[in-house]
């Protein structure tokens, strides 16, 4: 049972994180932000949704690091890329420059994620 609520627990708050960072990013960087709507927080909320489920692919034991990060990749780019790009009606290019937008700031995300761990393996080594 508390496996089960430990991930649960981590979809929950990558559900939060995500839906949080996205409007945040939104809000800051868009030109567009005044007219955040009733739709558009759907659309940010579906995503969040799927960001935050996917990541219970992390708690499946059997199956290799490598291939659980390769399933959360694709899992995520593929919601992305559907919710973000077809959600009003982009063009093809727009929706790749879209997919392409997320792969470099996943990468990123991951590369800081994986610094900060390796840090904290360190420090707390020293301790």
């Amino acid at each position: 049972m508390k496996k089960i609520l430990n991930v649960l627990y981590t979809a929950v708050c990558h559900f939060a994180l995500s839906f949080s960072g996205i409007i945040l990013f939104f809000w800051l960087f868009m030109e567009e932000a005044q007219y955040i709507d009733y739709e558009k927080i759907l659309i940010f909320f579906r995503f969040a949704l799927i960001f935050g489920a996917a990541s219970v692919v992390f708690a499946i034991p059997k199956i290799p690091y490598v291939v659980k990060v390769a399933l959360h990749f694709v899992i995520n780019t593929i919601a992305f890329v559907a919710t973000f790009a077809t959600a009003t009606g982009i063009s093809q290019m727009r929706a790749f420059v879209v997919g392409a937008l997320f792969v470099i700031i996943y990468a990123v995300i991951f590369a800081i994620v994986k610094v900060l761990q390796a840090l904290s393996k360190r420090f707390t080594k020293n301790v």
